[in-house]
């Protein structure tokens, strides 16, 4: 009885047969087809090639002998063998990123390196100053900062500080309000003195953006207005206006140090945003991380008056 017993428990589990004999890097890939349903969507989640994505898939059904994936309208969608195959794989990338953010933990020195990311205005005009003065007080400590829209995730160890618009609902994501954002719609004063006020035309950023929490209202309010000049760049829409090209919608911090642009008053109340430092919860104890985060913290809040 006793061997017997001894040999159930040493039985591989599912998810040990399953590591056993399967490339971790064909599960990401898995999981990623799953989760947005196409080659190419899935291909820029991993930061991969389609043609990558579709080896790794293929390389995955043959060594499980199985086919975990039709096509249905276009879409990769999950077959009932797939179905329970990408729930393991769901439960193997959590451990090993639970692994990976317990070894991160394991540091007890301002030491290492810190990942942050933050949308372009903020990780230009905000942050990168800020850094500046963190590299000097924190020298031991090295740093890289991933600029744009693009959402690095927390809970994949992507990125270790977040500075979004807003609070996730989701994840095991801590993090604190560091500032209110105004923005206010700007134009040379050339430009205001040459056009009149209905010929305004507008410098836009991606038509997504009119959803955007706190901007809506606004650009709900410039939706008629001709736009003369889109683009996803808020450097590059700065810099439209610097040029005289439209009025443009812009962050107080990053329009007014310099004497080039004005407000333009198009009769919309203020436009204030939520400025968020993130974290996961797992690693915003780890004491490089939670040192850059407090510093980062401090010196916003010493930039307040120049932000709302």
């Amino acid at each position: 009885m006793a061997d017997r017993h001894d040999t159930h428990h040493d039985r591989p589990t599912p998810v040990q047969e399953l590591t056993g004999e399967v490339d971790h890097e064909d599960l990401r890939a898995l999981i990623a087809l799953a989760d947005v349903g196409t080659l190419s969507g899935a291909a820029r989640q991993l930061g991969v090639t389609h043609a990558t994505i579709g080896r790794r898939i293929a390389a995955l059904e043959r060594t499980l002998e199985a086919v975990l994936f039709e096509r249905t309208d276009g879409r990769y969608v999950l077959t009932a063998q797939g179905e329970p195959i990408c729930r393991l794989a769901r439960e193997i990338e959590d451990r090993m990123l639970a692994i990976r953010r317990a070894a991160v933990g394991l540091s007890s020195e301002l030491t290492g390196l810190v990942r942050i990311t933050a949308t372009e205005g903020v990780a230009a005009f905000l942050l990168t100053p800020i850094l500046a003065s963190l590299a000097r007080d924190l020298p031991r400590v090295d740093y890289v900062l991933s600029a744009g829209d693009t959402n690095f995730s927390l809970a994949h160890r992507e990125a270790d500080i977040a500075l979004r618009f807003g609070l996730p609902e989701t994840g095991h994501i801590v993090g604190r309000r560091t500032a209110y954002i105004g923005y206010h719609l700007y134009a040379t004063p050339g430009y205001v003195a040459e056009t009149a006020a209905v010929d305004y035309g507008f410098i836009a950023g991606p038509t997504a953006q009119i959803a955007l929490p706190g901007l809506d209202g606004i650009l709900h309010k410039l939706r008629d207005r001709r736009v003369v000049f889109r683009t996803n760049s808020m450097t590059s829409r700065l810099n439209a206006a610097r040029a005289g090209v439209g009025i443009a919608l812009l962050p107080r911090f990053m329009a007014e140090p310099s004497d080039e642009l004005v407000r333009v008053d198009i009769g919309q109340p203020p436009t204030v945003r939520e400025l968020w430092l993130l974290t996961h919860r797992d690693v915003k104890d780890v004491p490089r991380i939670r040192a850059v985060a407090d510093a980062m913290f401090d010196r916003i809040a010493e930039r307040r008056h120049l932000l709302d």
